[in-house]
């Protein structure tokens, strides 16, 4: 059996592999909206949250001392040393 994937007709989904989109839509073909569309479109807006998720994540977890510069850059010194 030959499986369509999704993913040769879109671009730009997020998604960690490919396939991924295909695989998840099978996966839940029950779940409301997987009749008409609307179950597509959610899944696509999941791997997008999930993206901005581990972006946001990512910064946050910066190395203590690059933290500390990027705050250094932005803290007027006139403030503490007049």
């Amino acid at each position: 059996m030959s499986s369509i994937y999704v993913e040769s007709h879109l671009s730009n989904l997020s998604t960690k592999f490919y396939g991924e989109v295909t695989q998840q839509m099978l996966k839940h073909a029950d779940y409301p909206g997987s009749n008409n569309g609307t179950g597509l479109f959610q899944i696509i807006i999941g791997m997008k949250i999930r993206d901005l998720y581990k972006q946001i994540i990512s910064k946050k977890a910066a190395p203590p001392v690059k933290a500390a510069e990027a705050l250094a850059l932005r803290v007027p010194t006139h403030f503490f040393f007049s």
